[in-house]
């Protein structure tokens, strides 16, 4: 080996990893007590010695040589040429990731404390002392959006880019833009509900993408408030007049599809009815499978029964109200094999938004792999504590066998035809 590659830990205070052989959980925790990490070690090391603050962390192994066995750093004294640093990857949400950028700007802290001290001043988070050194960009262009926005959209579609902004933008500072452009956000409301009913809904959103209102220091909602619906009650009325509208442009086959799905999620699951909780809507294009789906977006939002629906590809995600992929609402894994499993826990947020969800729609079942569909019964099980198949929710897939078969690289027909769900064990 040419280099050697040391990648830098970084965690906040009291989360460093820790392994444990199960039922020796105490003595795991005893020996992390006593032992530095990469990052905690670097604050001694700062204290003790002088040259090691002129460097920032990810310069310190270029200097210094990590001892495992005492957990410290040690002077070089050969071998910096060929040294090649990293730093752990974090997301971008969170405390930890400004906490990171710290790391690659300061330099000669010697505690937690220290990093969030910008001239003389202790910010009460990394971010605030990552904005106080310059090192986030401001959001002009998210306020110019939603500037434009609040201009021509309905508050309901302004909370929807809202909530896209802070799951997928990354804005620099989320409670200014919202204290900016809140009376915007909930212009429709009463007034005195008028902003934990938005911030709701707001939550409701960035909860399927495994967000809280905390990840960005927004208000916290009021538990004296929970009375406050998801949706507005203008917003169902809506739901039902389209509904109403919809029905009667249904034919026969799409009406009898609706009222099978409509019926199943009248019941509770149980030993007798729990295959009868699955359905397949087949049909070639154009026959109106996205419209029945839509339908049924309408009727059981109306009712205020919880709906997710997803397709495989993101341009068929589209056409579906409120459409995502397959691998964002299920989180699967890439590439997905035999043994794979989707990367969400029964506690989470997005676990338990699975849970709730009463009837999922899912387009483009044709080009689904049989391992997909088996990592999403085994999920769904798993989030509901349920072993009924998918949990004992009601499961709609669609296609048409005729076009697109799941994509197997470099696969045979006979590859081909075997990843297929026919196969699979539903």
């Amino acid at each position: 080996m040419s280099h050697n590659i040391i990648r830098l830990q970084v965690h906040l205070p009291d989360n460093q990893m820790i392994y444990f052989v199960e039922g020796e959980e105490q003595a795991a925790l005893d020996r992390a007590a006593q032992r530095d990490t990469h990052l905690t070690a670097w604050f001694k090391l700062n204290v003790e010695n002088e040259q090691a603050r002129h460097y920032p962390y990810v310069e310190i192994p270029y200097h210094f040589v990590f001892d495992s066995k005492h957990c410290k750093w040690k002077v070089r004294q050969r071998g910096s040429n060929k040294v090649i640093v990293r730093m752990y990857k974090v997301s971008p949400i969170g405390e930890i990731f400004y906490l990171r950028m710290l790391r690659l700007h300061v330099r000669g802290a010697v505690s937690f404390e220290d990093l969030r001290t910008v001239n003389g001043t202790v910010f009460n988070t990394f971010r605030e002392a990552c904005s106080q050194l310059g090192l986030l960009q401001d959001d002009a262009e998210w306020r110019n959006t939603i500037t434009e926005a609040a201009a021509t959209r309905l508050p309901n579609q302004i909370r929807q880019l809202f909530s896209i902004i802070l799951t997928f933008c990354e804005p620099d500072d989320p409670l200014n833009l919202w204290n900016a452009f809140k009376d915007y956000i909930h212009h429709s409301m009463p007034p005195i509900i008028a902003e934990q009913a938005a911030l709701r809904q707001i939550e409701s959103i960035i909860n399927q993408n495994g967000k809280t209102l905390a990840d960005f220091n927004l208000p916290t909602l009021d538990e004296f408030l929970d009375y406050v619906p998801q949706n507005e009650e203008e917003d169902v009325q809506v739901l039902i007049d389209e509904a109403n509208r919809v029905r009667p442009l249904l034919n026969d086959n799409q009406r009898q599809i609706a009222d099978a799905i409509l019926s199943a999620l009248s019941e509770q699951p149980n030993n007798e009815n729990k295959q009868s909780r699955l359905f397949f809507m087949d049909g070639p294009a154009g026959c109106g499978k996205t419209f029945t789906y839509n339908y049924l977006i309408a009727e059981t939002s109306s009712r205020h029964i919880i709906t997710a629906t997803a397709a495989w590809t993101g341009i068929a995600a589209t056409l579906l109200k409120k459409g995502c992929t397959l691998h964002g609402l299920f989180k699967l894994p890439v590439p997905i094999l035999e043994n794979s499993t989707c990367n969400v826990t029964p506690n989470s947020i997005h676990g338990k938004f699975l849970r709730q969800v009463s009837l999922y729609l899912l387009d483009e079942a044709s080009m689904i792999p049989k391992h997909a569909l088996n990592a999403i019964d085994k999920l769904l099980q798993d989030v509901c504590n349920n072993k009924f198949p998918f949990g004992g929710k009601v499961i709609l897939m669609g296609w048409d066998f005729r076009q697109i078969l799941p994509v197997v690289k470099r696969g045979q027909p006979a590859d081909i035809v075997e990843a297929c769900i026919k196969c699979s064990q539903h």
